[in-house]
């Protein structure tokens, strides 16, 4: 949509991606000259097909199930997922933010470019009022389905919340959610069979 290129110059940022870089992530040489003509048509199968190939290199295979891809720091990159998988569903949880920022800030992660920010309980904050900022805009303006989990709900009332998750997802709720302490959830997963197939949620 016009809303949503105003939020990512989708091609401006192809245009100037380096030969370097597009071999590097794409996998196919490129003939001299040939990055000038690309336009956002070529481009966009590459990068989905290059996605779904990460995934199936960890040793997961999507296929007719629903995938969840669990990363909050994927909220500054909801313009490009909504190019390229424009079906994906969106789950948002809101938390109290003094727990978030506390959590990140006391939390040993490994160090990225992201969790840089979570060195100070200053640049914590700021962080997430940036990041919380730009959910807010892309919720508003990018062609997307999204779903709001309340942590204190979810505590609360785990059924009730879960059973809702699950139709958001198009799953079937089952009982062995209510176990989730005993398996654990890893970052990058699949959960059951889906009523639609090929169903990406982040």
């Amino acid at each position: 949509s016009t809303q949503a290129k105003t939020l990512f110059p989708y091609t401006t940022l192809f245009r100037s991606v380096t030969k370097r870089v597009w071999e590097e992530w794409v996998g196919h040489p490129v003939p001299p000259g040939s990055l000038k003509s690309l336009t956002v048509a070529d481009v966009e199968p590459l990068y989905r097909q290059k996605y779904w190939d990460k995934v199936r290199g960890a040793g997961i295979d999507p296929t007719g199930r629903t995938f969840v891809d669990m990363d909050p720091l994927k909220a500054t990159r909801l313009p490009l997922i909504a190019r390229l998988f424009p079906q994906a569903r969106i789950l948002i949880m809101r938390r109290d933010p003094r727990d978030v920022v506390w959590s990140c800030f006391r939390t040993n992660f490994a160090m990225t470019s992201g969790t840089l920010e979570y060195t100070s309980l200053e640049r914590a904050a700021r962080h997430y009022d940036a990041m919380m900022q730009l959910t807010e805009v892309a919720m508003a303006r990018l062609e997307l389905q999204f779903h709001e989990v309340h942590y204190h709900r979810l505590v609360q009332d785990f059924d009730g919340t879960t059973r809702q998750i699950c139709d958001f997802l198009c799953l079937d709720w089952n009982e062995g959610l209510r176990h989730f302490d005993e398996h654990g959830i890893p970052a990058l997963g699949h959960l059951g069979r889906s009523r639609h197939p090929g169903l990406l949620c982040l």
